[in-house]
C-alpha cells in the first residue's frame, strides 16, 4: 500500500464521522434512538459512507413522494431567484425530461404558491428545502461535481457544493427515478421510458466523483456543427474537465515574444518555427521567473480559472538532450528516450512554487510522456502539480505490459501527492470495435485504489463501438460500479431486449480480439519491444487487420443484421442499423487491406472465379470504404474522429492484394486458352466501367503470360556491388551505418537483389525510363528475413511522369506495406494505370520510380527484387 492510498483513507474517515454526526438530526428534529424504522443513506461511489438513519415513529413514512400521478403533476420545481444560468438549466432540464416521460409538466418557479394543493412536492433545485437542516452538513467534504438529493416529507432538494454538482445531482434524479439514459450524443441517443406515473422514495443518496476532473478528447474535426450534441452527452454523463493537461509551453514562452529578446530561451539559441519539436531550456534560470511572471498574469486576468498546463510541447526538442550540456541527463527512460523528468520537473517545481505564493488554490497540469514519462528521483512534486500518466493501458490486459505499467504508476504515487491518469481509448482511427470493457473497468478501479486524482483520454470515437465511451463516464464517476451490469443495461436500452443478446455477442467477440488475439500479432509485439516507444499503440498502422479473418467479419455480419431484425420500436431500430452501417466500414476496411491471405495453389475453376470474385471486390470495396466515410461526415454517430486521409497513405490503401493476384495468374497461366477464369477475367476487363479494375485484371494476364518489362536488369543480375544500372541508390543524408547494395545473399528470381539496410531515415531504389502512351504495371518484389523487423519499417513507391527534360507532369504513388507484416515471405507492390501521351499539352517522354525504405531500425534489412515496368496494353 502506497502513501497517497493512505492518504486516501485517511480521507475517507473524515467523512464517516461527519455522517455519524449528522446522523443525530434529520429535518431539524432529534432521533429516538429506540425509534422503529429507519431510511436509508445511499451512496454510489467509493469513498462515500452508506449509513442506516433511525426515524423517529413519526417520521417514518414509507409512502414515496408522488410527483405524477395518472399524468397529472402534483409537484412543482423550484429555484432561487438569484440562481445562476447553469442551475436554472438544470431546473428546466428536470421539468423537460418529466414531460417526456410522463407527459406531466412540473412548473419551474422561484417561490412557492400560497394556494396551492397540499399535496404538492417541492422539488428544490440548487438549494436544499427549509426543512432540510441536515443537508448542508451532507455537502460539507464533497468535491465541487458531488451532490445530495434527500427526499423527505414533501420536499426534495437536489443540491451540490456548484451548479456543477447541482447540475450532476440532476442527472441522477433523471437516471434513477425517470429511468433516462444518454446512451448516444443526440435526442435519438436518448431512452426515456413512458409511464403516466412518477415516484421518489424517502432517501438521501450522496454522491462524488472518484476522480475530481473526467474527460475525454472526442469531437470530430470534420463536422464542428455536431459539436454542441457532443458536449451535451459528456454533461449528461457527467463528464467535466477540471484540470486541462494540454502541450502548453509554447504558449508560456512564444517565440514571437521572446525571439528577439531571449533567443537562449530556446534550444542552442536558436528561435523554433511552429508549436513543436522544442521546449524552453529548464536549465536557464531566467525562464523560472518569466514563468512566474505570465501565469500570475493569467490568473489575475482569469479569475475562475483553476489550473494553468505546464505540459511540455509535443515531439521533443530539449535543451538538455544536447550531450556538450552541462545538464545532459546521459540516461534513457523506460521507453527509451533520453529521460528529461530531472530537468523538467524540477523546474516545474520551481515555477508553481512561485506562483502558488500568490494563488495558492491552483493547480498546475504536466503531462508524463515521453521524454518526461518517468517519475523524477530528485524531487517530490508540490501538492498543486498533477502530472497525467500517459499509458495505452488496452496494454495491460497483458500480464508484462500490466506489470510494467503498475510498477511505474507506484513509482508515480510516490514522486507526486497529485496525479492522474492519461488514457488512449482511440476509437478512430482504428478499423474495427477497438473494445475492452472489463480491462478499462480493471484500469479505473486501479487508479482510484492507487490515489489517482483525475482522468482524461483521447477518445475520438467511431460510435460504432457502442457502450464503450458511454461505460468509460460511468466508470470515471463511480469504479465500483459492475460493468456488466452497466453493459447489458446498454444494451437493452440501445436496441431493445430481443436484439440485446446479438449486439452483446458481437462486442464480447471483439473484446476477446483486443484483449488476447493482438498480443500474438507483430503489430503489438513490435510496438511493444520498440525503442524509442510511443506511449500509444501503432493507431497510424493497420498492421493489426493481419489477424482478423473472413470468419470475424462473417460472424459479425450476422450477429448485427440479427440484432436490426429482432429490434422492437424505431429508436432500437436507428440505433441498431448505426452498429450495422458503422460496420459496413470496418467490413470494407478488413476485406480490402492487403492481408497476408494463405492461400494454396487454386485447385479447380470454381475456386479460381470464387478469388477473381474476392480480388475484385477488394479493389471496389477499397474506394468504397472512403466513399462511405465522407458520407458519415454529417452523422453525428456513424462520423470518424479521425478520417483515413489524415494519416494519407498509412491508412489508404487501394485494394491491391498480391497474394490473389500471384494465386490467379499461376492458374490462368496453366488453364487452357478459354479457361473460365482467363475468360471471366477477359470479359470482365471488357465490360467494367473501373478503370483501377480493368487494370488490375490486365496484371493479371500479363503475369500469366509472362510479359517481359521495358526496363532492363528487372532482377539486378549485372553490376557491382554498389550499382545496377538502369537502377540508381539514395539514402537520406547524413548517413551514418545505413547501406545500400547489390548482393547474392537473397533473390526472388535470378541470384541477386537489391539490400537495403538500416535505413533508419530514407532510402531508395530509382528508376528513369522511357515510355510511350498506353496501360503498365509497376511491379516490385520485397523481402525481409523471418522475425527480422522489429518496428514500423515500411515501403512504398512513388511515380512521375515527366518530359523530355525531366519536369514533373503528374505523380501517383503505391500503398506503403509494413515490413513487419510480411516478414519471412516475399510481397509485391504494385501500380497499374494508363500512361497518356500529353498531360496539358505536354508531350509524357519518361517515368520517374523512387522505392522508398523508411524508419527501419538499425541493422535491419530489406531486399528487393524484380523491379519491373511492363505494358499491359
Amino acid at each position: 500500500m502506497n502513501a497517497k492510498t493512505i492518504r486516501r483513507m485517511l480521507g475517507t474517515v473524515s467523512i464517516f464521522t461527519l455522517l455519524l454526526a449528522w446522523s443525530g438530526t434529520i429535518g431539524g428534529e432529534p432521533v429516538d434512538p429506540g425509534a422503529q424504522g429507519t431510511r436509508a443513506v445511499a451512496g454510489d461511489t467509493a469513498g462515500t459512507a452508506v449509513l442506516p438513519v433511525t426515524l423517529s415513529a413519526s417520521q417514518s413514512l414509507t409512502a414515496p413522494l408522488t410527483l405524477v400521478e395518472n399524468g397529472q403533476s402534483q409537484a412543482v420545481v423550484l429555484v432561487a431567484a438569484n440562481a445562476d444560468a447553469k442551475t436554472v438549466a438544470s431546473a428546466n432540464k428536470l421539468s423537460d425530461y418529466v414531460e417526456k416521460s410522463t407527459g406531466a409538466v412540473l412548473p419551474v418557479e422561484t417561490q412557492i404558491d400560497p394556494n396551492e394543493p397540499t399535496v404538492t412536492v417541492h422539488v428544490y433545485v440548487g438549494s436544499a428545502a427549509p426543512e432540510h437542516t441536515g443537508v448542508p452538513a451532507l455537502l460539507a467534504g464533497l468535491k465541487d461535481d458531488g451532490f445530495v438529493i434527500h427526499a423527505e416529507g414533501r420536499s426534495i432538494s437536489i443540491v451540490g457544493p456548484t451548479a456543477f454538482g447541482t447540475e450532476f445531482g440532476v442527472n441522477e434524479f433523471l437516471e434513477r427515478y425517470v429511468g433516462v439514459r444518454w446512451l448516444l450524443p443526440g435526442p435519438d441517443g436518448e431512452d426515456v421510458p413512458t409511464s403516466p406515473d412518477l415516484e421518489v422514495p424517502e432517501e438521501t443518496v450522496r454522491q462524488d466523483p472518484a476522480f475530481f476532473s473526467r474527460y475525454f478528447y472526442i469531437y470530430p474535426s470534420a463536422n464542428s456543427s455536431i459539436w454542441p450534441m457532443y458536449t451535451e452527452w459528456t454533461s449528461n454523463n457527467r463528464i467535466r474537465q477540471v484540470v486541462n493537461p494540454a502541450h502548453n509551453l509554447h504558449q508560456l514562452f512564444p517565440p514571437s515574444k521572446y525571439g528577439s529578446t531571449h533567443p537562449e530561451f530556446y534550444p542552442n539559441g536558436q528561435v523554433p518555427a511552429g508549436n513543436i519539436g522544442w521546449q524552453p531550456c529548464f536549465s536557464n534560470p531566467d525562464t523560472i521567473p518569466e514563468a512566474i511572471s505570465t501565469i500570475k498574469q493569467y490568473f489575475a486576468a482569469n479569475p475562475g480559472a483553476v489550473a494553468y498546463s505546464l505540459a511540455v510541447n509535443d515531439s521533443g526538442g530539449y535543451c538538455e538532450a544536447n550531450p556538450s550540456h552541462p545538464s545532459y541527463p546521459n540516461k534513457l527512460n523506460s521507453i527509451g528516450l533520453q529521460d528529461m523528468s530531472n530537468v523538467y520537473y524540477s523546474w516545474v517545481n520551481q515555477v508553481a512554487a512561485g506562483v502558488l505564493l500568490d494563488y495558492p488554490d491552483k493547480y498546475f497540469s504536466v503531462l508524463a510522456y515521453a521524454e518526461v514519462y518517468d517519475p523524477p528521483t530528485n524531487v517530490t512534486l508540490n501538492s498543486r502539480v498533477i502530472p497525467f500518466i500517459t499509458d495505452d493501458r488496452l496494454s495491460w490486459a497483458e500480464t508484462a505490459a500490466g506489470t510494467e505499467g503498475h510498477d511505474l504508476t507506484d513509482a508515480w504515487s510516490d514522486a507526486a501527492p497529485t496525479f492522474g491518469f492519461y488514457e488512449y481509448l482511440y476509437g478512430s482511427p482504428y478499423t474495427v470495435p477497438r473494445v475492452y470493457p472489463h480491462q478499462m473497468a480493471d484500469n479505473y478501479r486501479y487508479a482510484r485504489d492507487q490515489g489517482a486524482d483525475v482522468q482524461i483520454a483521447e477518445a475520438y470515437p467511431n460510435w460504432g463501438e457502442g457502450p464503450k465511451l458511454w461505460l468509460s463516464a460511468k466508470l470515471q464517476w463511480n469504479p465500483d460500479a459492475d460493468e456488466d451490469e452497466l453493459l447489458d443495461e446498454w444494451y437493452e436500452r440501445a436496441v431493445g431486449p430481443q436484439a440485446a443478446p446479438y449486439v452483446k455477442t458481437y462486442y464480447e467477440h471483439w473484446e476477446q480480439f483486443w484483449t488476447d488475439r493482438v498480443f500474438e500479432t507483430g503489430w503489438y509485439k513490435n510496438w511493444r519491444i520498440k525503442e524509442p516507444r510511443s506511449n500509444y499503440m501503432h493507431l497510424q498502422n493497420m498492421g493489426y487487420l493481419q489477424a482478423v479473418t473472413d470468419q470475424d467479419m462473417a460472424l459479425s455480419r450476422g450477429w448485427l443484421e440479427s440484432a436490426v431484425a429482432s429490434t422492437q420500436t424505431a429508436a432500437q431500430l436507428k440505433r441498431a442499423q448505426m452498429l450495422l452501417d458503422q460496420f459496413e466500414f470496418y467490413e470494407a476496411s478488413v476485406l480490402s487491406y492487403p492481408r497476408n491471405l494463405q492461400i494454396p495453389p487454386i485447385s479447380g475453376e470454381a475456386e479460381g472465379l470464387d478469388w477473381l470474385e474476392r480480388y475484385v471486390d477488394s479493389l471496389q470495396l477499397a474506394d468504397s470504404r472512403l466513399t462511405l466515410v465522407q458520407s458519415f461526415n454529417s452523422d453525428p454517430w456513424l462520423i470518424q474522429g479521425y478520417l483515413p486521409s489524415t494519416f494519407n497513405y498509412n491508412t489508404i490503401w487501394n485494394g491491391f492484394n498480391d497474394r490473389i493476384l500471384h494465386a490467379l495468374a499461376a492458374w490462368v497461366a496453366a488453364e487452357p486458352v478459354n479457361g473460365g477464369v482467363r475468360t471471366e477475367i477477359q470479359q470482365l476487363i471488357a465490360s467494367t466501367g473501373s478503370a483501377k479494375v480493368r487494370n488490375h485484371l490486365k496484371l493479371i494476364l500479363a503475369e500469366a503470360a509472362g510479359t517481359a518489362p521495358i526496363n532492363t536488369n528487372a532482377s539486378f543480375e549485372t553490376g557491382t556491388a554498389t550499382s545496377a544500372p538502369p537502377f540508381g541508390f539514395w539514402i537520406q543524408p547524413p548517413v551514418t551505418s545505413e547501406v545500400i547494395r547489390r548482393t547474392n545473399a537473397v533473390a526472388h528470381t535470378g541470384s541477386y537483389s537489391a539490400e537495403l539496410k538500416g535505413i533508419t531515415r530514407f532510402g531508395a531504389v530509382t528508376l528513369i525510363t522511357s515510355v510511350t502512351a498506353g496501360t503498365y504495371g509497376v511491379t516490385a518484389d520485397y523481402y525481409s528475413p523471418p522475425d527480422s523487423i522489429h518496428g514500423t519499417g515500411s515501403v512504398y513507391m512513388t511515380g512521375s511522369l515527366l518530359d523530355a527534360n525531366n519536369n514533373t507532369l503528374s505523380t501517383f504513388r503505391t500503398d506503403r506495406r509494413i515490413a513487419a507484416d510480411t516478414s519471412g515471405d516475399w510481397a509485391t507492390l504494385a501500380w497499374v494505370g494508363d500512361i497518356p501521351a500529353q498531360i496539358n499539352g505536354v508531350p509524357v517522354a519518361k517515368l520517374s520510380l523512387v522505392l522508398y525504405a523508411n524508419a527501419f531500425n538499425q541493422g535491419e534489412s530489406l531486399y528487393v527484387d524484380d523491379f519491373q515496368v511492363t505494358p499491359l496494353n
